[in-house]
């Protein structure tokens, strides 16, 4: 392996970089996974043998990244030894039982053959579609209501200011019967 693979943890991409036979793995990746909020305080913590920095080259990250922090398979267990989070004793059971012995035996890992959704996750990715319809139409529903309300709220005061139907409906943008309807509901309230 002599360039960056990216693995995947639980939908995390793990980078994972192999250096004269050693194995190295980006730390904002990795952090990433362990919840850890800042991956330079998370750097700080290791001993010098465990982390190194890479200068960005082509295909190792996106061009705005200028360095990236890498860490051995010693500051990788420190990460994870120190972290009492869940994430960490799946993430390390997943590094020490499937990822490191796959690499030493095969020289790279591959994880399983790519699959689509479950009929499960088919089902959820159409209720989701189905809620994501439903929000807009209630969004579209609130916003009309929304300019109902002001359109009223205006009617009403440019009535109350003895403005005629005409007047009042050409402000609102809306029909002069609709003025009259707000007028005599007003009058029937007084």
């Amino acid at each position: 392996m002599s360039d960056m693979t990216p693995f995947d943890f639980e939908g995390f991409p793990v980078r994972i970089l192999d250096q004269e036979g050693e194995l190295w793995f980006v730390l904002a990746d990795v952090c990433r996974v362990l919840e850890l909020s800042n991956p330079s305080k998370a750097a700080e913590r290791l001993d010098e043998d465990e982390k190194d920095t890479l200068t960005n080259r082509e295909g190792i990250a996106s061009p705005q990244v200028q360095q990236l922090t890498i860490i051995n398979e010693s500051g990788l267990y420190s990460l994870i030894f120190r972290s009492r989070k869940p994430e960490a004793r799946r993430f390390k059971k997943w590094v020490t039982s499937e990822v490191l012995p796959t690499i030493r035996k095969t020289g790279k890992y591959a994880a399983g053959p790519e699959q689509g959704p479950s009929e499960r996750e088919q089902k959820l990715l159409k209720e989701l579609a189905n809620l994501q319809h439903q929000h807009i139409q209630l969004q579209n529903e609130l916003r009309d209501f929304d300019r109902q309300c002001k359109d009223w709220d205006i009617a009403i005061r440019m009535i109350k200011q003895g403005l005629d139907d005409q007047t009042v409906a050409s402000a609102i943008k809306r029909h002069p019967t609709y003025a009259a309807h707000v007028r005599a509901l007003l009058e029937s309230e007084l």
